[in-house]
């Protein structure tokens, strides 16, 4: 249970960051991408395109999951698709 608690502080700090501009806002466009998306999934290509430079940073806050085998950007659990859901996007 801790790391379902973990995983939603970390996204919480996330979002909070980025009402404050302290990081790239375009990390909600992804979000919301993925979770529009059929799959709920991205192509890297796509994530990397619209997070920018610091995609590789966003992969190592447990936000986001890389699927090396099929190239594409999920929510890192179903814990964090619900805060996105709930929290975020507000649906």
């Amino acid at each position: 249970m801790q790391g379902c608690r973990d995983e939603i502080i970390e996204i919480a700090k996330l979002f909070d960051e980025i009402k404050h501009d302290k990081v790239n806002s375009n990390i909600k466009q992804a979000l919301e991408a993925i979770y529009n998306s059929p799959g709920k999934e991205i192509s890297m290509k796509s994530y990397q395109t619209v997070v920018g430079n610091e995609w590789k940073l966003y992969l190592k806050r447990n936000v986001f999951s890389y699927h090396p085998n099929k190239d594409i950007i999920t929510f890192q659990s179903k814990v964090v698709e619900n805060y996105v859901q709930e929290e975020v996007l507000k649906k």
